[in-house]
């Protein structure tokens, strides 16, 4: 009769043996000898993920891209200030995107929209757009109140998610479909800080050149933009010798243009600070 110790080491003796078996097959067979790969064979694999890997990317960036752009602006950052100011990153970064999809789509003869510019224009980024949505919070924080822009154009459904944006970023935006309407508002409401028109109305193929050249000749100084379906250098260099920022076709310009003439804009005083009454 085996006693229970002697049964222990035979099972010891045997799993040692198990083991040891083990590990010679993985050396002998485990990994192929240096002189079994074939030549290059290391070359071709390292060939291959530099390939395939950016493939990878592309084509999950565009599978994911909504999800990415939720992702990106997910994280809103509000703010509510003096004078009612109303301030949504993430309704702002959302139109804005919303506005490029759009003139994309326009771009490719998709759904009837503004006309994509001539020019160059590159795509911008979820994360370039959330950038300028904080410089402009940043920029109607400093004035102190809601700035006001009067906006012509005869189709204003054309440019609703930009306009949506604007008013996102706690601005206040009225609307004229006519030069003349335009000018009635001006006329009775001269502290526009920034006038926005397009080009061609009905009523005259350069209407935004003459509301323009009309605002001058009586001293509005309100900073201009022309945002219409052109984006050529030579409509931009014509707009600013005329006295506007510039010309545009593009969401992202646009809002540059803006955040420009925001800038340039006095703050509203505060009680407490030196030479205010």
């Amino acid at each position: 009769m085996i006693s229970p110790s002697a049964r222990m080491v035979a099972a010891a003796t045997s799993d040692t043996a198990s083991v040891t078996s083990a590990r010679d097959a993985h050396l002998r067979f485990g990994a192929p000898p240096e002189w079994a790969i074939m030549p290059g064979m290391q070359q071709w694999t390292d060939l291959i993920g530099v390939v395939v890997w950016p493939i990878v990317v592309v084509f999950s960036a565009l599978l994911f891209r909504r999800a990415v752009r939720d992702i990106l602006t997910r994280d809103d950052v509000s703010f509510t200030g003096p004078g009612g100011i109303g301030f949504s990153a993430r309704r702002a970064t959302g139109a804005l995107l919303d506005a490029e999809e759009d003139k994309n789509r326009s771009a490719v003869g998709g759904t009837p929209g503004r006309a994509a510019g001539d020019g160059d224009g590159r795509p911008v980024s979820a994360v370039e757009v959330a950038d300028q949505v904080r410089a402009v919070g940043a920029a109607v924080r400093r004035l102190g109140r809601s700035p006001r822009l009067l906006w012509v154009d005869d189709r204003p459904s054309n440019n609703r998610h930009e306009r949506s944006a604007l008013e996102s970023m706690g601005m206040i935006v009225d609307l004229s479909t006519s030069t003349a309407d335009a000018q009635r508002k001006l006329q009775r409401r001269t502290t526009y800080d920034l006038v926005i028109s397009d080009m061609a109305r009905p009523e005259d193929p350069r209407a935004g050149y003459v509301l323009l050249d009309w605002m001058r000749e009586r001293a509005y100084d309100a900073p201009f933009v022309i945002y219409s379906s052109s984006n050529s250098a030579a409509h931009y260099d014509e707009a600013v010798c005329r006295g506007a920022v510039g010309s545009t076709a593009q969401p992202a310009e646009l809002i540059d243009m803006v955040l420009r003439s925001l800038r340039d804009v006095r703050p509203r005083r505060r009680w407490w600070q030196p030479g205010s009454r």
